[in-house]
């Protein structure tokens, strides 16, 4: 009894941490890289809210630092806390 009560407990925890993967938002920002060699990551940050993401396919977006921007973008990862972005995957550029 104890053991099923643990699998549906456990088993709603896991369900509670995925991201669906139809989540798309659209983001109006600036593009900049942030932190120290080597781990630093380019990030757009809302011009509205002034919320970070962190961006996660990075190799097209060089060419778009320090613009503004508007895209529409795939949230891979939710953040837990306001001091790591969440993750996003760009989907295309608007």
């Amino acid at each position: 009894m104890i053991k099923k009560i643990l699998m549906i407990v456990g088993f709603g925890f896991m369900l509670n941490g995925c991201v669906n993967s139809s989540d798309s938002i659209h983001i109006e920002g600036k593009v900049s890289r942030v932190g120290n060699e080597p781990f630093s990551y380019l990030s757009i940050k809302e011009i509205d809210s002034k919320k970070s993401y962190k961006i996660v396919n990075n190799e097209n977006y060089e060419e778009y630092q320090s613009h503004v921007i508007a895209v529409e973008a795939k949230i891979l990862k939710k953040s837990e806390s306001r001091l790591i972005p969440t993750e996003i995957e760009i989907i295309s550029i608007k």
